[in-house]
């Protein structure tokens, strides 16, 4: 980022899975002589963390920011963009980046981990109960065998949720047999 900033990554961020969220880092190092300010903005604000999204750092210093994504929102568009610019010590970062016109500027490409720039993302099969069923192919080869891959896993998930289905009925059913026991008993 010019001669302010290295990022690291430089251009991709790849996000791997970290208990429910899909989680990447970036870290900022401060290459000039001079205070950096810098900013985190991304095209799909309300679907990411990114702690610290805004801050200064000092000459020769670096700082580690957090990038996660909110479960299930991530688009295969969204971008991280970075900004930077030369602030004084006591300047306040937000205040910079309102009232300047000119900084530096860097846009990254959000990426999960092993994900080819040809991935697939499928989303259908909405049931009464607002779930959404994504199935996702790596590495594409054939069409057929993507429609035929894609068909396997929607007939694989609507047959184990129709199992889970009988067993939530069944658990409802006999906790309100128990409970109408329990009233007629006392």
């Amino acid at each position: 980022m010019n001669s302010l900033f290295s990022i690291k990554p430089e251009k991709n961020l790849i996000f791997h899975k970290e208990g429910i969220y899909q989680v990447s880092e970036l870290q900022l190092t401060n290459q000039s002589q001079n205070y950096g300010a810098f900013k985190i903005k991304t095209n799909n604000s309300e679907n990411y963390i990114i702690k610290p999204s805004i801050g200064v750092i000092g000459p020769g210093n670096n700082i580690k920011i957090d990038i996660r994504i909110i479960p299930s929102k991530q688009r295969s568009n969204d971008k991280i963009q970075v900004q930077g610019g030369i602030i004084m010590q006591q300047d306040d970062p937000i205040n910079y980046f309102k009232s300047q016109q000119k900084f530096i500027s860097l846009v990254l490409k959000c990426q999960q981990d092993g994900e080819n720039s040809m991935i697939s993302s499928v989303q259908s099969m909405k049931s009464t109960n607002s779930n959404t069923i994504s199935s996702r192919i790596n590495e594409p080869q054939d069409i057929s065998q993507q429609i035929q891959q894609l068909s396997n896993e929607i007939k694989s998930i609507k047959e184990s949720r129709s199992g889970n289905q009988f067993k939530t009925y069944a658990i409802i059913i006999l906790i309100s047999f128990l409970f109408g026991a329990f009233i007629a008993y006392r």
